[in-house]
């Protein structure tokens, strides 16, 4: 490519590509070709090779045409899908397909025609016309499937981006409706999506790629060495992974196998798109089924570095898989902690998405009961025990029925119930969770409440002269859910033990 730019390089190709010898043709139309690759040089190549590409392409030797024809496809292909920059002709395209086509499918015994073919075809995929006629034809997808296994390494780059442009899991622009409207009145060619690259299209052909059988070619390509194709196989993943009902069938046809790997050894971009489809996949299936036996404990690490990212949506999905994970075992939770989730965990705690916030505390109720993390609460100061406490008291009701779980399992302590109290706050807490009208916040803030009257005789008389001995009864003796009256009738049978109040015949059975 800096050959090319030298323009008297690119006279010396176009005169060869005048020749009559189909050698020299060959060499030509390889070398604009490969030249067409970059975006730069393409004006240059448009304005003085087109016409001699074009005339290669007219060959009746297989070998000029079929490396024209490619260069044709990446001069095609340089808008990138824009539809206001299209630089041939509308069908134009299509034809171009259509012909990389019969290389591909037409000459099978021939396989240096067929990467050709392929080569061609990653570029045109670009386009969203030419999108929808490959989704749509079966035999060229299996042809691409079968050359996966190939023994030529330099296919298998093209054949990812294939997968990838059918996706759409490319990087895209962001978009900025004001700069868009500015440029339209500059008169600036302002970049357009094409409406078969709309998010109905886009969805249709995953699910096609899906039923055609795309799992077992993505896992060869998976399985290079080289980190780029890795990287296109992992942004495949997550588009496939991005609607819920086909996450069953990558489990099935060994996803999760071939996505382990990729989120260990990959590009930084595509270590965080595999643990991120790794992450879908655990918050929607059974992890004990997703991931048996030591994979359970492998997916840990990928799912973890999603917590250090700066993007909002892997950060939460990340907590929400961790979430499902800590819930399985001892051994996973253990590994969750080694892996250094918990000081990550704490500080998303602090996020100012209500989600994030959310999931990082449930994430943490989950590993609540292991020692180490109970021991966190130790310090000399509440600040934990005071976040948990507040929290409980949010009026996002999952974000309090979360910290209300975790300050349940630590209540049992009574150090920590020591703290608890403390927290100028905590009583007025627990009676508006008792009250809530949420059964499972008003169980939770009962089994606190015995808890704490359990922890010490001084604790519970604080909790009794702070007016709960009316809420006890209330709870006993109202409309509230057994669950809440047991805790209720735990509280004050302790309460009687320790001489605070007098046993109420009516309540004895």
């Amino acid at each position: 490519n800096e050959i090319f730019a030298d323009e008297a390089v690119l006279t010396v190709a176009i005169q060869m590509a005048e020749s009559f010898d189909p050698s020299c043709q060959a060499i030509a139309a390889e070398a604009l070709t490969l030249a067409a690759s970059d975006k730069t040089r393409c004006e240059g190549i448009m304005a003085k090779g087109l016409p001699a590409l074009k005339q290669l392409y007219h060959s009746s030797e297989n070998q000029v045409k079929v490396r024209a024809l490619v260069g044709l496809c990446k001069l095609g292909a340089s808008s990138g899908g824009n539809v206001n920059s299209k630089p041939f002709a509308d069908g134009a395209t299509l034809k171009l397909e259509k012909m990389c086509r019969h290389f591909l499918v037409k000459n099978k015994k021939r396989q240096n025609l067929s990467k050709w073919g392929a080569e061609g075809m990653a570029f045109l995929s670009l386009d969203a016309e030419v999108k929808e006629a490959l989704i749509n034809d079966e035999a060229a997808l299996k042809v691409l499937f079968n050359l996966v296994d190939t023994l030529d390494k330099s296919l298998l780059y093209g054949i990812a981006s294939i997968f990838v442009n059918l996706t759409n899991s490319y990087d895209k622009p962001e978009k900025n409706p004001e700069l868009e409207e500015l440029g339209k009145y500059a008169g600036e060619n302002v970049p357009k999506e094409h409406e078969l690259d709309g998010e109905k299209f886009v969805k249709q052909r995953i699910s096609s790629l899906l039923k055609v059988g795309v799992i077992p070619p993505l896992s060869t390509l998976g399985s290079c060495e080289s980190k780029a194709i890795r990287e296109q196989v992992a942004r495949v993943f997550l588009a496939l992974t991005s609607e819920t009902s086909h996450r069953g069938a990558i489990i099935q046809q060994g996803g999760v196998k071939c996505l382990l790997p990729l989120a260990l050894d990959n590009t930084d971009v595509g270590k965080l798109k595999a643990s991120q489809a790794l992450a879908k996949i655990c918050i929607t299936n059974n992890p004990q089924l997703a991931f048996p036996g030591q994979r359970c404990l492998e997916v840990v690490r990928p799912l973890v570095c999603l917590l250090k990212s700066e993007n909002g949506l892997q950060q939460f999905e990340g907590l929400m898989a961790l979430t499902n994970l800590a819930a399985m075992s001892d051994d996973v939770r253990l590994r969750i902690l080694r892996e250094g989730a918990i000081p990550l965990m704490e500080g998303l705690m602090f996020e100012e998405h209500d989600m994030i916030r959310c999931a990082a505390t449930e994430a943490l109720c989950n590993l609540i009961q292991l020692q180490e993390v109970h021991e966190r609460f130790y310090g000399d100061d509440i600040e934990r025990v005071k976040l948990w406490t507040l929290f409980s008291g949010e009026e996002d009701q999952s974000l309090a029925r979360a910290a209300s779980g975790g300050l349940a399992q630590l209540s049992h302590d009574p150090k920590i119930c020591k703290k608890i109290l403390e927290v100028k706050s905590s009583t007025e807490i627990l009676k508006e969770l008792v009250g809530c009208g949420n059964p499972e916040l008003q169980y939770r803030g009962m089994y606190i409440l015995a808890n704490l009257v359990e922890a010490s005789r001084d604790i519970a008389s604080k909790i009794i002269e702070d007016e709960f001995l009316e809420v006890f009864l209330a709870c006993v003796q109202g409309a509230f859910p057994t669950n809440v009256r047991n805790e209720a009738e735990r509280a004050l049978k302790k309460a009687t033990e320790y001489g605070l109040i007098m046993p109420n015949p009516e309540l004895t059975t």
